[in-house]
């Protein structure tokens, strides 16, 4: 309301102020004259509003905290100056020796007077005396003491020395140390070795002195002497060494075994012509040796086969050789071994008939093992049974059965049975039966048969 009323006022003032700017000059121009001119009136004083008031400062964040300078390592410590050295301590001049005193000469006294010579009477003639014994000073009452001596020698496989007496060694042991020693000595000297008078001292292994060959003996002594050099007893020891015992004589390998296709088959005594036979082989050396084995087809003393074909075999050990004759008849071959040192055993001879036709082998024995019982109670026994049927001799081996093994020869032919009580069996028992062809002529593989007997314990009956 304030502003309008003076807006309102104001107008008219500036309508007049604009009037005397623009056409004042012109009336005063035209006639010079102008009229009184009122005075404006008096405007009223209007109070201006108070200026707004104006809002707080923002407050600032307080500045951050300056780091800590950092601590300053302290200056290193200077080192003390070098003292200088003092200068040296400069010798005294030496001592002349006093100057020597001329002695005054000697007073010569004067001359004794002449006295004539006088003629000594003739001494009487005195018969010869003994001659006087030596005087022998009286004992000591304090005599040195009588000087001992030891002496003491280890030995390789003995804990403690030998003092005295004597030892004996094996031939791969050494002597290791000898030392000596004294009482109320000053120097003592050795037989065997230098001790170089020295009261008491010691000898380590490598000590030429200590040397001691296999199959020799050497003897240690040592004494001392006392004060009044008086010598001690001598103290020994003795050392034997065996001699090496010589090497054993290597022997050489046995005769070695002719078999067939195993060591445990018979060598075949027929075979076809052109058809490959196998043999199996074998020698012990009684020493352990290695072997390897010369065999002589032609049975010509001419090395014509080694087997195995490079190296050795190990002793017992069989090995295989095949061969192959290509005519007819019946041929002789041998065979020897021969150990890792060049021993020969004596020769092994087998003799086979070579066909031209083809030999057609026999079939195997006809085997058949059973028992009566395979299930019995324990503190029973039972019966194994063994049928043996072939066109040829068969030895069986029966195992598991009373008595220990029991062997039957079948003579061929018509079939055969034979019997075998078992022991009273208290556990399960095995019953086996191993046939061989003794001597078919050709290879025929070994026939086997297994029974086993079960038995009830003790502790399973109701």
């Amino acid at each position: 309301m304030h502003s309008i009323s003076t807006f309102s006022f104001r107008m008219p003032a500036l309508a007049l102020g604009l009037f005397l700017v623009v056409f004042l000059p012109r009336l005063v121009a035209a006639d010079s004259y102008f009229p009184p001119i009122p005075a404006p009136p008096s405007l009223p004083i209007v109070p201006l509003p108070p200026p707004p008031a104006l809002p707080p400062p923002p407050e600032l964040p307080p500045p951050p905290a300056l780091p800590e300078p950092p601590v300053l390592p302290a200056p290193p410590t200077l080192p003390a100056p070098p003292f200088l050295p003092l200068p040296p301590v400069l010798p005294l001049p030496p001592v002349l020796p006093p100057l020597p005193i001329t002695p005054e000469p000697p007073t010569v006294p004067p001359a004794p007077p002449v006295v004539p010579p006088v003629v000594p009477p003739t001494p009487p003639v005195v018969p010869p005396q003994p001659p006087t014994p030596p005087v022998v000073p009286p004992p000591s009452s304090n005599p040195a003491p009588q000087a001992q001596a030891f002496i003491s020698v280890w030995t390789d496989g003995y804990v403690t020395p030998l003092t005295s007496g004597s030892r004996t060694i094996n031939p791969a042991d050494s002597i290791i140390k000898l030392a000596w020693n004294n009482l109320h000595g000053v120097s003592c000297e050795g037989s065997g070795f230098s001790t170089g008078d020295a009261p008491v001292g010691e000898l380590q292994s490598g000590a030429a002195s200590l040397a001691l060959n296999a199959g020799d003996s050497k003897t240690f002594s040592v004494r001392c002497k006392n004060t009044a050099s008086v010598w001690s007893p001598w103290r020994s020891v003795t050392i034997h060494k065996n001699a090496v015992p010589p090497l054993p004589v290597n022997v050489s390998p046995s005769a070695p075994l002719i078999r067939g296709v195993d060591i445990a088959t018979p060598a075949p005594n027929v075979a076809a012509a052109t058809t490959p036979v196998l043999f199996t082989v074998m020698s012990t050396d009684p020493d352990g040796d290695d072997v390897f084995y010369q065999v002589d087809w032609n049975n010509d003393a001419v090395v014509d086969q080694v087997v195995p074909g490079a190296g050795f075999t190990a002793s017992g050990i069989p090995a295989s050789v095949l061969y192959t004759w290509g005519t007819s008849g019946l041929v002789t071959f041998k065979v020897r071994a021969v150990d890792e040192v060049g021993n020969l055993s004596t020769w092994s001879s087998h003799t086979i008939e070579i066909t031209d036709t083809v030999v057609v082998a026999p079939v195997p024995p006809q085997v058949q093992l059973s028992v009566d019982k395979n299930l019995i109670r324990a503190g029973e026994s039972t019966i194994a049974r063994l049928r043996v049927s072939a066109p040829y001799p068969v030895t069986c081996v029966v195992y598991g059965v009373a008595a220990g093994p029991q062997t039957k020869q079948y003579a061929g032919g018509a079939p055969q049975e034979y019997s075998f009580p078992t022991a009273v069996l208290v556990a399960s028992q095995l019953i086996e039966a191993i046939c061989n062809p003794t001597n078919p002529g050709v290879v025929v593989p070994t026939q086997s048969r297994k029974q086993l007997v079960r038995v009830v314990p003790f502790v399973e009956e109701i």
